[in-house]
C-alpha cells in the first residue's frame, strides 16, 4: 500500500534497519508539508539510526520558500554517509542557511550532492555550506549546482571587491 501523505511516512520510524530514504516530492506539496518533513527526519532518525543515504528532492516545488526545519531535521542524521538535496527550479527559495549548518554535524559523509539549480531568489546560505564543509573531513565526492542562481554573486562579493575585480581583469 503507497503512503498518501506525510503522516503516512511516520510509519518508517519503525524500520530500525532502514539504510536509504528517498523522498521525492512534487508540485502539488504543500507549504506545510515541507515543514513537517524537517519534523519527520527529526522523529524518524535517532543517533543510532542506521540511515546512511539520504536523498530529498523539492525540485519544482513552488511553495518551498523555506527549508529551515528540513535543514533541522538532516542535521539529527548523524549517521549518513551520502546526502543528496535537491531544490531545483524552486523560485522563491532564498535561505539555504539551515543546509549548511546541517553539514557541521554529518563527519561521516563521504558524498554530497546539493542542487539549487535556477533558484533565483537564493542569496543567503551559501558561505554557510562552505563553513559546514569543513567538518566533511571524510568527504570523496561532492557536488554543488547554482547555475542560474542570478543573486548569488550578489551576495558573494561586495560592490569594492566587484570594482578590484574587474580592475584586475583590465591588466
Amino acid at each position: 500500500e503507497g503512503l498518501e501523505n506525510l503522516d503516512d511516512l511516520a510509519q518508517l520510524a519503525s524500520m530500525k534497519k532502514l539504510e536509504t530514504l528517498k523522498l521525492y516530492f512534487n508540485k502539488s506539496l504543500e507549504l506545510y508539508d515541507v515543514k513537517g518533513v524537517g519534523e519527520l527526519l527529526k522523529d524518524l532518525v535517532k543517533p543510532t539510526s542506521s540511515l546512511k543515504d539520504l536523498q530529498i528532492s523539492f525540485a519544482l516545488c513552488e511553495c518551498v520558500t523555506d527549508i529551515t526545519e528540513v535543514g533541522k531535521g538532516i542535521s539529527h542524521c548523524v549517521n549518513l554517509e551520502s546526502l543528496s538535496f535537491n531544490v531545483s527550479e524552486c523560485k522563491d527559495l532564498e535561505n539555504i542557511i539551515s543546509i549548511g549548518k546541517s553539514l557541521t554535524r554529518l563527519k561521516k559523509l563521504t558524498s554530497l550532492t546539493i542542487n539549487c539549480e535556477w533558484c533565483k531568489s537564493i542569496n543567503i546560505g551559501i558561505m554557510a555550506i562552505g563553513e559546514g564543509l569543513g567538518n566533511c573531513v571524510k568527504l570523496k565526492n561532492l557536488t554543488l549546482n547554482f547555475g542560474g542562481c542570478s543573486k548569488i554573486l550578489d551576495h558573494l562579493y561586495t560592490d569594492d571587491e566587484q570594482e578590484g575585480d574587474a580592475a584586475w581583469e583590465d591588466h
